[in-house]
């Protein structure tokens, strides 16, 4: 009847392009505006179901009347869902009831839900969750376990880190940067980068106030600002305007030509606009009309004064330290999770040489808020809600729900009754 999707990570969102366009899709507002940008910037398509049929050529093609494969596409039903309003699924004919409830993650617009079904059984799906982001943040899982209810029948909750109780906050990394920063004497001849995740506004907004504090610009990826730019009208995010803050800069990139031209960025327009809907110079909504001529930073500019600045650079921008060529023991924080499977690994070792070939002080331990609850977090969670019957997901380590009530060895396409 329909699907509901929790938040816009890869690993929960890319099968919904396999799935029939008649099934309409609910999600939060953010979300739904999140799956618009990420199509924007990459050539995934979950907007819309790509299908084949048969075609024939026209009379003026080299083989007339011969087959080809034409491509289609059908718009999907993308639906939001408002926070706390309770909708119908099927719609009108009253089966299940779905509220909507904000939570943290590590990425914005994440949603837990709650299904009531036409018989009064209650189950709560807790998506992604953390407890840990900053305040206003925090508020609003703290909101979700306090709104929705206890005693229901199912919960099924995730588990992704059920085997550690470290708890990591958004605050502490940014002191435990800060902390490091303040014994280097020589700090102030030496560039500073972050690497973290351009859809974690969360991290970003880290990064920003430490930036500001250090009195340094941050200068962050094309693909971030095109999505703060994009999201800045969700009051709940705080990034309104953010944009056009002084200790803000864009990294303006050399492709194609390499000196700049105008030319090298009219297939990637996000490198210098925040539409990408265009098709001549005048009507792209470009940065340095919105945000003025000095909102680009060059690798020069960086080059030239590497302690002015704090750079925001990811794993497939690393060359850009070829033009950088950042000063001995600059500092490198690795603001994302470990390695967790062999693609990862290469890119840990492939980001090593890179730290080698320029003599970075490379740093990790610490500096990373998990976008999921610690083990603490969801036994306390789990303890609030006191679930009849508690179904662990999105885990390794299932057996770790130490409850009776606990479904540990969920079997898959097995019906389980409530």
């Amino acid at each position: 009847s329909a699907l509901f999707l929790t938040h816009a990570h890869l690993d929960h969102l890319r099968n919904i392009m396999f799935m029939a366009p008649e099934i309409p899709i609910y999600c939060s507002e953010i979300t739904k505006r999140l799956l618009e940008i990420i199509c924007d910037l990459s050539d995934y398509d979950f907007l819309n179901y790509s299908y084949h049929e048969k075609g024939e050529r026209s009379n003026n093609s080299f083989f007339p009347g011969s087959t080809f494969k034409k491509k289609n596409k059908k718009k999907r039903l993308l639906e939001t869902i408002a926070p706390n309003e309770p909708i119908e699924i099927p719609e009108g004919e009253g089966s299940f009831k779905i509220e909507g409830y904000p939570v943290d993650h590590s990425i914005p617009g994440a949603m837990a839900f709650k299904v009531t079904t036409k018989s009064g059984k209650t189950i709560i799906y807790t998506g992604d969750i953390r407890f840990h982001g900053h305040a206003h943040e925090k508020k609003i899982s703290e909101d979700f376990l306090n709104n929705v209810g206890s005693n229901p029948d199912i919960l099924i909750t995730e588990g992704t880190r059920i085997d550690d109780d470290t708890e990591v906050s958004e605050s502490d990394v940014y002191h435990n940067i800060n902390a490091s920063l303040e014994k280097d004497k020589n700090l102030s001849k030496k560039l500073i980068v972050a690497s973290f995740p351009w859809k974690s506004i969360s991290r970003f907004l880290t990064v920003y106030q430490l930036a500001k504090d250090l009195n340094r610009v941050l200068v962050i990826q094309p693909k971030l600002a095109f999505t703060i730019h994009n999201l800045q009208n969700f009051d709940s995010l705080k990034i309104k305007g953010i944009l056009k803050e002084d200790n803000v800069k864009i990294y303006f990139p050399r492709k194609n030509s390499m000196i700049y031209s105008d030319d090298d960025y009219t297939k990637q327009k996000y490198y210098v606009s925040y539409d990408v809907e265009w098709t001549k110079p005048a009507s792209g909504g470009f940065y340095t009309t919105e945000y003025g001529e000095d909102i680009l930073v060059r690798a020069c500019d960086i080059k030239e004064n590497p302690s002015d600045y704090f750079l925001h650079l990811n794993f497939y921008e690393l060359n850009e330290l070829i033009d950088i060529c950042p000063p001995k023991d600059s500092y490198f924080f690795n603001l994302k999770t470990e390695p967790f499977d062999e693609e990862g690994e290469l890119e840990e070792k492939v980001l090593m040489n890179w730290i080698s070939k320029f003599s970075l002080q490379f740093e990790r331990e610490k500096y990373h808020a998990s976008g999921h609850a610690p083990g603490i977090h969801i036994r306390e969670m789990i303890n609030k809600i006191r679930p009849k019957k508690i179904f662990p997901i999105h885990t390794e380590k299932p057996e770790l729900f130490k409850y009776e009530n606990a479904e540990t060895h969920i079997i898959k396409g097995q019906k389980y009754f409530i």
